[in-house]
């Protein structure tokens, strides 16, 4: 009766160890948000392209990553989640999507697909979104005013 008694004590442990665990390892959970940066005219990715997310939870934040050969670039973040976050690119290429800052918890639940605001756009983006996933739109370089222009606040 006491080995039986003790046997439990011991399964009863074990599981209270690893149900705790659990609990810590989702809490500090990693949430990849992986952005599609694509040519508003030709469909094309960006390829090698620097992008940047920026957020601000009481202070400026900011995560860069270089797009994959296939225009993807994955950013990992970690809680607590920024409720919003911005995507801003090099001087190569020119965003043309709308809508940002866009909603963290969106992208991770369902994903999203920018509007493709470029000028004389051809292209539609008709792939069905993933959860996780931004789909951004650009252009090829940036004018002279334009590089002024997003320096300005």
């Amino acid at each position: 009766m006491l080995e039986t008694r003790r046997v439990n004590l011991f399964f009863v442990s074990l599981v209270a160890i690893f149900t705790l665990g659990l609990s810590y390892s989702t809490s500090a959970e990693n949430h990849d948000l992986a952005v599609l940066v694509l040519d508003g005219n030709s469909g094309k990715p960006f390829k090698y392209t620097w992008l940047l997310i920026n957020w601000d939870d009481g202070r400026p934040r900011a995560l860069g990553q270089k797009t994959n050969s296939g225009g993807v670039a994955v950013f990992h973040l970690t809680e607590p989640l920024p409720e919003r976050i911005g995507i801003s690119t090099g001087l190569e290429v020119g965003l043309c999507s709308d809508g940002m800052p866009f909603s963290t918890e969106e992208i991770l639940k369902t994903g999203l697909v920018t509007n493709n605001g470029c000028r004389g756009a051809k292209f539609q983006y008709l792939t069905p979104t993933r959860p996780g996933q931004v789909v951004i739109f650009g252009r090829r370089g940036l004018t002279f005013w334009q590089m002024i222009l997003r320096e300005i606040p």
